[in-house]
């Protein structure tokens, strides 16, 4: 004869079908609640990271006017290759070759040897470890820190402008600019430095700097406008706008912005100044770097150094 089961424990029954749609609906909710915050704080440990970052660049271009009798390193211009750039990062595109510092005659002939950047000792670089440039279109590794350059929220593969793509080649001949961090053109000794129409508002050395706590030096600047180490913060004498201009970084305070494009017409030319409310991290001529606005670092007040 059969057992019988035995009937289950009095007081014990399954979850129903509604009760765990309720439970998992709750689960959803609480997610939905808490995912913004935990990115927001993500967002805020990169930012802080950036500017740790940013802060070691800027020191690095003070401690390298402080070894050359306060001058200071050139912006790394496309197009115009200085010994003293601030950093190496451009492809050879001297057909000519009648520039020593150029590895190679054509964009695909060579890189520079990023190891001889002005700013390689001073992030690390151990005398004596420099490379013989190379010569077969193989980027020279790197012996220094130069992830002090860029920053954990910047996707360095777009770059607009210079139409980059993931590989590091561009229909730019010196290659795309894959760094966070830009040179303000009127605080350097590259070609503005030179220029007969520039060169009287440019400082060239620290001791030309008016205010160093509010002059700009170095910022982070912004994907959509970065193509070389040579930033342009605004135009002077005013007026300021309509005119092409590389716009600070506002990857970090993004909530409630708009798209900067709205004023940028097709030959990236803009109207007025984008989002002038949110912020960015700077690096002013003191070696100080903070979180400001766009209004307050494309003001020529900032970015002016002899102001």
């Amino acid at each position: 004869m059969a057992r019988s089961q035995p009937p289950p424990p009095s007081g014990v029954r399954a979850f129903t079908l509604v009760e765990l749609l309720v439970v998992i609906g709750i689960i959803a909710v609480l997610i939905a609640i808490l995912l913004p915050a935990l990115n927001r704080a993500r967002e805020q440990a990169r930012q802080v990271q950036c500017m740790s970052n940013l802060r070691q660049v800027t020191v690095a271009v003070l401690q390298y006017a402080i070894a050359n009798k306060g001058w200071l390193p050139a912006s790394s211009e496309k197009g115009a290759e200085k010994p003293h750039d601030f950093l190496w990062y451009q492809w050879g595109n001297d057909t000519s070759n009648s520039n020593p510092e150029i590895t190679g005659p054509t964009a695909t002939s060579g890189r520079r040897d990023i190891n001889q950047s002005a700013l390689a000792p001073y992030l690390g670089l151990v005398h004596g470890n420099w490379r013989t440039p190379s010569l077969t279109g193989a980027a020279p590794t790197p012996l220094f820190n130069i992830n002090s350059f860029r920053c954990p929220s910047d996707i360095v593969e777009f770059r607009d402008r210079s139409e980059g793509d993931p590989a590091g080649i561009s229909t730019q001949a010196d290659g795309a600019y894959r760094y966070s961090y830009t040179l303000n053109k009127y605080t350097n000794t590259g070609s503005n430095f030179t220029s007969a129409t520039l060169g009287k508002y440019v400082a060239g050395k620290l001791t030309q700097i008016r205010g160093a706590s509010q002059k700009l030096l170095m910022y982070e600047e912004d994907a959509s406008t970065i193509d070389d180490g040579n930033a342009n913060p605004g135009v002077y004498p005013p007026p300021m706008f309509p005119n092409l201009i590389n716009l600070l970084a506002i990857r970090h305070n993004l909530r409630g912005a708009y798209q900067d494009t709205r004023y940028e017409d097709a030959s990236h030319v803009f109207s007025q100044l984008p989002n002038p409310g949110r912020r960015g991290n700077v690096g002013f001529a003191d070696g100080s770097v903070r979180f400001v606005t766009r209004q307050e670092m494309h003001d020529p007040k900032c970015f002016m150094p002899k102001l």
